[in-house]
């Protein structure tokens, strides 16, 4: 465990090393993150205070019983206190975790170097929901700071400290302040909803790094006596002000989008700053306006290779200051020609206030190529954007967007093959249309990701030709050759997709690494799917293959090592004639489902007790005997099951209780080998069983399981250590319990119901009674082994039972026990 959680320390710093790279090394990250090292603390807001393991139901006690280097994993719930984090440890949010300060001066109070927390919702402090002073080496990683009168977080004299991956959101004053502090990193976060948005004051070497901040009511980022301060990627929107700097130098803005404020960027009485490659869009006041302050002028200050497109006014400058490099800024504009096409206006662009011009103004967009484009097949010349960002043609947004950036396509229908030879992500607003005489779309280029798109073609839908690491994710192709067509690729994935009504759904081809899921490929005419031609080492799990013409899933020539599971075949079967693994071992319960399967399930396993055998050699070892359904009409629990399985939180899972409520009434829930400790509770009909005695629900102290519902069956399964309560408590009628073995409790099992039916049972050494029938009708034990226990069976107020062929020996008081009206009973062996 430590090893995993050193690699996750490392692998944190690494981005961080990565970012400075990304930002040509003047990114110096120096902040440390703590490695846990000691032992782990457990807090849960309903969990009794256990010392001895470590477990506390308040943050502030796990704290307390924290030492240097531990980690304190707190669990889903709201948690009503503020904390003072007094040692280096970590802290985990798991789930849901709010941290509730009450209104208290600081929610959460950081008071040593080397503390790092992560997964936490902190709110409601009066100045601010987090507060650090005088530390450093300090690690936030994916916090939400919300809904505190003050600030989202404060900070004073600190340094070397990184917020990454948080937002502040809907705090009094502001998102953060910080004083007389270095090195303090916010990155890949979130600012919304505030007075102000970020602070520094008299603060250096700070960066902000990929950060969006918008609906500010005053400044989104405000820097005051401050240097070296570095503002990178970030996304500043809706706020009086975007950036401010006041009496600041040697601040440097890179590659930031301010739209839709009143002024983009203010400096007073700041000089020697750096503002190059943004973005001033639609601002109400101005893009850039830069002034004297108080008399201290503004000088010095570089702004180019930046974009004015539709500010109310670009910029104004009434100093001194460099406008141009080699490349100037790109003007909407400017009026002036390029005689020479060098790219480079012939004449100045002069900046209102002063005396100030652009020597060299640019006559195109000069940015990298967009990183996001819009396309709308009622875009026209009137939009915003018209050619630069925004087509009414889908291959038009393709070949402007530059590499890895995104092409949005909003609701229409588009006609024509779409060919993508570059890495980007193509989403589709929802079920996006496309029409062609050809194929749909062609991609041949790595790093591709394709959504939300319904493809009609008479060619394929979708061909992927030597390209890896393609995602095809809930897209449909229909009428075509081939729906969906793999030629010498790699690595890719489809998920979440439909093909249908074409000659094959999906044909691979010499194409391994393939990850297909939770797809519907029906009736299509020749084949569901092909796997041919040396495609290896693929994995189809979740799918629904319904009668397809012929088979399925076709196997042939050399595709071996393919993993076939947890799909359903209904309508049609399977063919293959290489080595691959249909199904797997019998305790991941991840065979397929054929709708011809002849077998049984006599063991209630869920599973055919014999194999289905596939044409062409292979087999199902153990397939299942249920349809894959959602939501499920049979489970599997087993503590062995984790994210990475088919099905898991469908009908995979590591707790019967959640099973058991999310499974179809009236249907089954098998349990693996293992120690459960649950307190499950059956309120509907349904059979639960294990493979024994070593399937185990322990009860700790309360029951184990309590049958609410009716027409409920329990088979095979233990329970144990319910020492104030019964292992079994059954208040529902008509309930079934066969061959569980139930001990160590105070009641073994407690029938408060009609026609209950207790079979073959081992009810033993349990402390008070093996079986207390309180108010028990018309219900039947046999054939059970009542035995070790202070009293074997106790009757009370029942009547119009059956006991019989039962052995019941070797209680301490009384083997049966008839009291209170209990009456008509038949009492035999």
């Amino acid at each position: 465990m430590r090893k995993g959680v050193i690699l996750v320390g490392v692998s944190v710093i690494s981005l961080l090393f990565l970012s400075a790279i990304l930002h040509e090394g003047t990114l110096e990250v120096k902040a440390g993150v703590p490695v846990p090292q000691g032992k782990i603390i457990f807090v849960g807001e309903n969990f009794t205070d256990d010392e001895e393991n470590h477990k506390w139901n308040s943050i502030q006690e796990g704290i307390n019983d924290a030492e240097e280097r531990d980690i304190i994993y707190v669990f889903e719930g709201v948690y009503k206190e503020n904390i003072f984090v007094d040692k280096s440890i970590e802290i985990v949010g798991k789930g849901n975790v709010t941290v509730d300060g009450m209104g208290a001066l600081y929610t959460v109070n950081i008071l040593s170097d080397g503390v790092k927390l992560s997964n936490l919702f902190i709110t409601n402090g009066g100045a601010s929901n987090l507060f650090l002073g005088g530390y450093s080496d300090i690690s936030i990683e994916n916090c939400n700071f919300g809904s505190g009168t003050g600030y989202g977080a404060l900070l004073f004299e600190s340094e070397h400290t990184i917020f990454k991956g948080c937002t502040f959101v809907s705090n009094g004053v502001g998102g953060l302040l910080i004083r007389n502090s270095s090195y303090i990193y916010i990155l890949d976060s979130e600012v919304t909803i505030s007075d102000w948005g970020i602070i520094f004051e008299n603060s250096s070497n700070d960066y902000i790094d990929n950060v969006s901040i918008m609906d500010i009511e005053n400044k989104s980022v405000s820097i005051r006596e401050s240097d070296y301060i570095n503002i990178f990627d970030c996304n500043i929107s809706s706020s009086f002000c975007g950036i401010r700097l006041r009496n600041s130098t040697y601040i440097s803005i890179d590659n930031c989008n301010l739209v839709n404020n009143i002024i983009g960027i203010r400096l007073d009485a700041s000089s020697n700053n750096t503002i190059r490659r943004c973005g001033f869009d639609k601002n109400d006041g101005y893009g850039i306006c830069i002034s004297e302050f108080y008399g201290i002028s503004s000088t010095n200050n570089t702004i180019y290779r930046s974009f004015f497109f539709e500010n109310a006014n670009d910029a104004y400058d009434e100093c001194s200051n460099f406008w141009n490099t080699s490349v100037g800024n790109y003007w909407n504009n400017y009026a002036g020609i390029d005689e020479n096409e060098d790219g480079i206006g012939d004449t100045p662009y002069l900046i209102l206030g002063g005396n100030n011009v652009d020597y060299r103004p640019a006559m195109l967009p000069f940015f990298p190529l967009p990183r996001f484009v819009w396309v709308n097949c009622n875009f026209n010349s009137s939009i915003s954007g018209w050619q630069f960002d925004h087509f009414d043609n889908i291959q038009d947004g393709v070949d402007a967007v530059g590499e890895n950036g995104t092409v949005y396509v909003f609701n229409g229908t588009y006609n024509g093959t779409l060919k993508i030879g570059k890495p980007l992500s193509l989403v589709g607003e929802a079920n996006v249309s496309l029409f062609s005489v050809d194929d749909g779309i062609f991609v041949n280029s790595d790093n591709v990701s394709i959504s939300g798109f319904s493809i009609s073609a008479q060619g394929n839908g979708i061909k992927v030709q030597n390209a890896d690491n393609v995602g095809i994710y809930d897209c449909d192709a229909s009428q075509g050759i081939f729906g969906l067509y793999m030629v010498n690729s790699f690595g890719c994935s489809v998920g979440n997709s439909e093909f249908y009504d074409n000659m094959k759904g999906i044909y691979l081809f010499n194409s391994s690494g393939l990850e297909i899921y939770g797809c519907r490929i029906h009736n299509n005419s020749y084949f569901g799917m092909e796997i041919s031609h040396g495609s290896t080492d693929n994995r189809i799990s979740s799918c629904r293959m319904e009668n397809n013409g012929n088979y399925g899933i076709y196997v042939t020539q050399n595709s071996d090592g393919n993993l076939i599971y947890h799909n359903n075949f209904v309508g049609n079967s399977a063919y293959d004639t290489c080595s691959n693994e249909w199904g797997s071992s019998y305790d991941n319960a991840l065979g397929n489902y054929w709708d011809d399967y002849a077998g049984v399930d006599a063991d209630m396993d869920g599973m055919g007790d014999t194999a289905y055998v596939i044409g062409g050699g292979e087999e199902d070892a153990h397939p299942l005997a249920n349809p894959i359904t959602d939501p499920p009409s049979f489970v599997w629990v087993s503590p062995l099951f984790n994210s990475s399985f088919p099905g898991w939180g469908v009908d995979h899972f590591t707790s019967i209780g959640t099973a058991s409520g999310i499974v179809e009434t009236g249907g089954g829930c098998f349990v693996f080998p293992g120690v459960y400790a649950e307190n499950v509770v059956l309120s509907r009909e349904i059979t639960l069983s294990g493979a024994g005695a070593d399937s185990i629900v322990d009860g700790n102290s309360l029951s184990a399981i309590t049958v609410t519902g009716n027409n409920v069956e329990i088979h095979n399964l233990g329970v144990r250590n319910c020492w104030n309560d019964a292992g079994i408590s059954i208040l529902g009628n008509y309930a079934r319990i066969f061959d569980c073995n139930v001990y160590d409790n105070y009641y073994g099992i407690q029938i408060h119901a009609s026609y209950a039916d207790v079979e073959e049972c081992s009810v033993m050494d349990n402390s008070f009674t093996g079986v207390m029938a309180d108010n028990m009708q018309h219900s039947e034990i046999k054939n059970c082994s009542i035995y070790g226990n202070n009293n074997g069976m106790m009757l009370s107020h029942s009547s119009y039972n059956i006991i019989r062929n039962s052995n019941v020996s070797g209680n301490s008081v009384y083997g049966l026990k008839l009291q209170y009206s209990s009456n008509n009973n038949t009492i035999s062996y």
